[in-house]
């Protein structure tokens, strides 16, 4: 039974702002990573188009002031000199081509980039040695009077973090969109998600145990949070509504059948009496009639209120089961056609429903009458009872199906209240299937057919 409902928690707004952290980030690693060659390109052009303007600037700064001054205006570290950093072990020197042996491979390409566009930019094109000590970076050579004037500048680091402002921008929108796709699913869909499953469940057994459900969890935005107790409150009604009509025909059905025994102990003691005029035993033979029919609609009563649902499954020969079924039927009258099939099924209630077709059918079709089991695909099974007769209008099956509702007068009968077909519904719904209603061809010509549709497997309504 569901548990006492909890008041909507209220949800903090944390989590949009963490999702969009993650997504921002997360969407800046991708670009980052789409757009690597392109951001290495971008920033050493932008380099490139600095120094030069610095070089010219620093060379020309040389011919009349000296390396610590100029270095102080360009802000770059000058060295007069071959720096120690660049001297090999072996004493060989630099080459030009900008890379020691302990120069990473991206630092090259950088480098060797750099020096390319320096060329089309400067009128000579300088010396670049690539060093990662004492930074990562590289070193230029200037044109000056003295003997050797280096210039130190550092090299981009490439990192998962950009500065572009096209990866940002980019990153922001991808961010913004991801961050709120993913809201949107944590605290609207999956909530409303398991609200569906949930309400797909009510009613599938057609007893009482169909209006309850665990307690769903409390999750999502203060709206859903809501509905689930709404419909918590909901299953809560229904469940207790279901209980008390189960009870209030429980307890008429079983006050009826006192009476009803005590009728017939008296009759019983009023026929040994003595003589018994035939007026007298044609209405003792009416009254007998009278309580046999009070008698089968208070079982039908019974049927139900539990139709089967309390009673657990077990795997048997389906095909055994309906025969055992028809040993009170004419033989003569009911052809069977039934394929060898094992089910999980409870035997008495479906025993119960095929019952009931076999009377309805005989007591309102014609014969030749037929029952047949044929296995479906996708591990089902159907029970179809034919007869010869014209059977129940298209329009008219609706109404057939409700609880109490008879078709008069070509369906009227003693002792039928009209729940016939509806435990079989309920039957055939508690065994994951459906009723079928159709014609069919039964020997002789053509005729009507109502079909009990089940799974083989199907759980146990209690276990759902």
């Amino acid at each position: 039974m569901i548990g006492l409902i909890s008041a909507p928690r209220a949800r903090p707004y944390w989590r949009l702002f963490g999702l969009f952290a993650l997504s921002f980030l997360g969407s800046m690693v991708l670009f980052r990573g789409l757009f690597v060659y392109r951001l290495a390109q971008a920033q050493v052009v932008q380099l490139a188009t600095n120094l030069s303007q610095t070089i010219s600037l620093s060379e020309l700064a040389l011919e009349s002031y000296p390396p610590q001054a100029v270095s102080r205006l360009s802000g770059f570290r000058i060295l007069v000199g071959f720096p120690q950093a660049l001297r090999p072990p072996n004493g060989s020197g630099a080459t030009s081509s900008g890379a020691t042996s302990s120069v990473d491979g991206s630092l090259d390409r950088q480098v060797q980039e750099l020096r390319r566009l320096l060329c089309l930019r400067l009128d000579h094109c300088p010396q670049l040695v690539a060093v990662n000590e004492p930074a990562r970076g590289a070193w230029i050579r200037l044109v000056s009077p003295l003997d050797q004037v280096w210039m130190f500048t550092p090299m981009p680091v490439p990192g998962l973090v950009s500065t572009d402002p096209l990866v940002l921008s980019l990153s922001l929108m991808s961010g913004a969109a991801i961050a709120v796709a993913l809201f949107l699913w944590f605290e609207i869909q999956r909530p409303m998600a398991k609200l569906e499953k949930a309400m797909a469940k009510v009613g599938t057994d057609a007893s009482s145990a169909a209006f309850t459900h665990p307690l769903l969890p409390q999750q999502g935005l203060a709206a859903v949070q809501r509905l689930v107790v709404h419909f918590s409150a909901m299953l809560e009604r229904l469940a207790a509504n279901e209980r008390e009509r189960q009870t209030f025909l429980a307890g008429i059905a079983h006050d009826l059948r006192s009476p009803i025994t005590r009728l017939r102990l008296r009759i019983a003691l009023f026929e040994t009496q003595g003589q018994v005029s035939s007026l007298q035993a044609e209405g003792l033979g009416k009254l007998h009639g009278d309580l046999d029919a009070l008698e089968r609609m208070t079982q039908q009563f019974l049927l139900v209120v539990g139709s089967g649902s309390r009673e657990s499954r077990i795997e048997v020969p389906l095909d055994a089961l309906l025969f055992e079924q028809t040993a009170a039927y004419d033989p003569g009258s009911l052809e069977l056609d039934l394929e060898p099939l094992m089910a999980l099924v409870q035997p008495v209630a479906m025993g119960r429903a095929v019952s009931n077709l076999l009377d309805n059918a005989m007591t309102y079709g014609r014969p030749p009458f037929r029952l047949e089991l044929k296995p479906l695909d996708g591990d089902r099974f159907r029970i179809t009872v034919i007869d010869s007769g014209d059977g129940i209008p298209p329009e008219a099956i609706g109404r057939a199906l409700e609880p109490f509702h008879r078709l008069d007068p070509a369906r009227g009968g003693e002792g039928h209240c009209g729940l016939g077909l509806t435990i079989v519904q309920r039957i055939a719904i508690s065994h994951g299937g459906q009723l079928e209603f159709g014609r069919r061809s039964p020997p002789g010509g053509e005729g009507f057919g109502v079909s009990v549709i089940g799974q083989l497997n199907a759980e146990d309504p209690q276990l759902d």
